[in-house]
C-alpha cells in the first residue's frame, strides 16, 4: 500500500502597520469618544501583534483531504492599549474536507 502524503507546518510572525491603519482600527477620536464614551484614544505606527500558527493536511485519497489550522496572536503597543481593545489574546482555528476534480 502506497503511503499518502502528510503535512505539518509551523510558523510565526508579526504584524507592524502605518499609524494610519493603526488609529482606524484601534484609535478613538474626540468625536467618537463624545459618542460612545470610549476615553480618547491616539494610535501610532509600530507592532500591532505577533502571531503563532500551525497548519497538518493528510491526503486521504488521491482526491479527498483534510486540513486543520490553528492560529494564536498576542496584540501588542497600540492595539493592546487602545480604549477599544477588550482582550489582547485571540485564537483561531479552522477544519476543511477537500475533494480535487
Amino acid at each position: 500500500m502506497k503511503e499518502l502524503p502528510r503535512r505539518l507546518i509551523l510558523g510565526s510572525g508579526l504584524t507592524w502597520p502605518n499609524g494610519t491603519y493603526t488609529q482606524t482600527f484601534f484609535g478613538v477620536s474626540p468625536q467618537e469618544s463624545a459618542a460612545s464614551q470610549l476615553p480618547q484614544y491616539a494610535a501610532g505606527s509600530g507592532l500591532r501583534d505577533v502571531h503563532f500558527n500551525v497548519n497538518a493536511s493528510y491526503k486521504i485519497t488521491p482526491q479527498w483531504s483534510a486540513n486543520v489550522a490553528a492560529v494564536v496572536g498576542r496584540l501588542e503597543k497600540f492595539a493592546a492599549g487602545s480604549s477599544i481593545t477588550e482582550r489582547r489574546l485571540d485564537l483561531n482555528g479552522m477544519a476543511s474536507v477537500a475533494y480535487r476534480f
